[in-house]
């Protein structure tokens, strides 16, 4: 918005890196690589704190969407818990693409034998399937993929460079708690599904609009990205602009 408004070529953070405090009330030290994911949502948290009563729950109304927490039991009563997300965090290492990355974080997990859920409606510990599906999706999704791990051999964080393709255009249904309780539904299993979903078909699908890169290693580098405007200056398909 200060480089569309002004004739500006680029834009100074100094100002922001300044006033911008860590968990531990520090300023932003441009130095250290920080983690993009916790830099985001403490961005958004410390400005839904400081946002007053008419802007109160903007960024969360924008990019904010919900999880469910899901314990599904055949003996026993199911246990959720909703969790609010400004952005999805997605396994990549050994992923072809996107979707392949989504399928894995629904998939869950089996909680058997030494791993049994311990019910406290049964009272004793039972088989189980623990897993998170997407309750709510936001208006402007976000996915963050998780190019840093931590290796234990060598006891330091290394970078994933696994490639990941992704395509411009993505469909959210498979990865939803209406669409996934339906296929537990048909599978004969517990899994308790809400009534037939009556949003429009437009609320799964996404085009693809911007992209955040890291270029370097897991403790040095810089992040830059793409961003596709909006309203195209000549007619045309839109451009992507580089922000560097």
């Amino acid at each position: 918005g200060n480089l569309q408004e002004s004739r500006h070529m680029c834009f100074n953070p100094y100002g922001f890196v300044h006033a911008f405090k860590d968990y531990e009330g520090n300023p932003t030290d441009p130095r250290v690589q920080h983690d993009v994911k916790e830099f985001f949502d403490l961005f958004c948290q410390r400005l839904e704190d400081s946002a007053g009563e008419r802007s109160k729950n903007l960024l969360m109304n924008t990019f904010g969407g919900i999880l469910e927490q899901q314990i599904i039991i055949e003996e026993a009563k199911d246990r959720y818990k909703d969790e609010p997300f400004y952005a999805l965090s997605l396994d990549i290492k050994g992923k072809q693409n996107i979707t392949e990355a989504l399928e894995m974080y629904v998939q869950g997990e089996q909680l058997t034998g030494k791993n049994q859920y311990k019910s406290d409606e049964l009272g004793r510990k039972v088989d189980a399937l623990k897993r998170v599906v997407i309750k709510r999706l936001p208006n402007l999704l976000i996915l963050h993929l998780k190019r840093l791990e931590f290796d234990f051999g060598e006891m330091k964080k290394v970078k994933v460079n696994d490639f990941c393709s992704f395509e411009e255009n993505l469909d959210m249904r498979k990865f939803t708690k209406e669409y996934l309780d339906r296929q537990m539904q048909k599978e004969g299993k517990e899994g308790k599904s809400e009534e037939e979903s009556k949003r429009p078909a437009g609320y799964y699908e996404y085009v693809l609009h911007g992209l955040l890169i890291h270029t370097g290693s897991a403790d040095t580098g810089h992040y830059y990205s793409y961003i596709k405007e909006r309203e195209p200056q000549k007619a045309g398909e839109p451009r992507w602009l580089e922000f560097d």
